[in-house]
Formats: structure tokens, sequence, C-alpha cells
């Protein structure tokens, strides 16, 4: 029976430390997803910017 809780509680353990990783994880991506979307906006004003100054 003592087997049983001691694997138990090895699974939560592990369980927890794998949602700590996926929820680290998901801020990065997160973050990654935000630079992406302010580097497309930055592009597409330079875009514009350089149309206006070529024309």
């Amino acid at each position: 029976m003592h087997n049983v809780y001691d694997w138990v509680e090895k699974g939560i353990s592990f369980w927890q430390f794998g949602k700590k990783k996926l929820l680290k994880i998901g801020a990065e991506l997160r973050q990654i997803q935000i630079k992406l979307k302010i580097l497309n906006i930055i592009n597409s004003f330079a875009d514009k910017f350089f149309i206006k100054l070529l024309i």
C-alpha cells in the first residue's frame, strides 16, 4: 500500500513540475507572439513611410 502512495506522490510532483514548465513555455510563446505583432506593425508603418518617400 505504501508503494502506491509513493507512486501517487511522484506522479503529482512530476505533474506539477510539468505544469510549471508548460506555463513557462506558454508565457515565452506569448512574449514572442507580442514581439512578432510589434514587428509586423513596425514593418507595415515602415513600408508605408518608404512608399511615401519614394513617391
